[in-house]
């Protein structure tokens, strides 16, 4: 079992990928499975079922969130959440359940390791951007769910109108 509590995402194409924390590169084959662990500037690191680490550039990146966002967005709908404040409350609890996922980025992550990144796990910045990036998410989500249309009253007519 992964270390994230993403939804689990199965490729569509292979994706050439970094391994983490050994720099080279590899092709995460179509059809694997993947979960992010974590998401910082235009690359996403992820774990995959068969094992490992590893970080995915800015296109994989782009069609990962693309796919996590759906599958956060039917999973609001289906809980049947209406609006910008549930969508907030939403995405917060997901980022707060994934943040003590940055201890295990700090330590195996690439950029990390080699000072490219700063520290990720207690720092204010990141989480700040974290909690904005995620409460923009959710506000727009919930906002854009509409609330569960109520059906008309039926009037009843007067018997000399029937």
């Amino acid at each position: 079992m992964y270390g994230s509590n993403e939804p689990e995402i199965t490729l569509t194409r292979d994706c050439e990928a970094i391994v983490i924390p050994h720099g080279y590169r590899t092709n995460l084959p179509k059809e694997s499975k993947v979960r992010i662990l974590q998401r910082l500037g235009g690359s996403v690191t992820v774990t995959a079922e068969f094992g490992g680490l590893f970080r995915v550039g800015p296109e994989a990146a782009i069609a990962i969130h693309l796919v996590n966002g759906a599958v956060f967005g039917a999973t609001f709908e289906r809980l049947g959440l209406r609006g910008p404040v549930s969508g907030v409350v939403m995405a917060q609890a997901e980022s707060l359940s994934l943040w003590p996922a940055m201890r295990v980025v700090d330590h195996v992550h690439e950029d990390r390791r080699s000072g490219g990144w700063p520290p990720l796990w207690g720092n204010r910045r990141v989480f700040a951007y974290e909690v904005a990036a995620h409460a923009l998410f959710g506000a727009v989500l919930g906002g854009l769910l509409s609330p569960i249309p109520q059906p008309f009253p039926r009037r009843q007519l007067p018997a000399a109108q029937r």
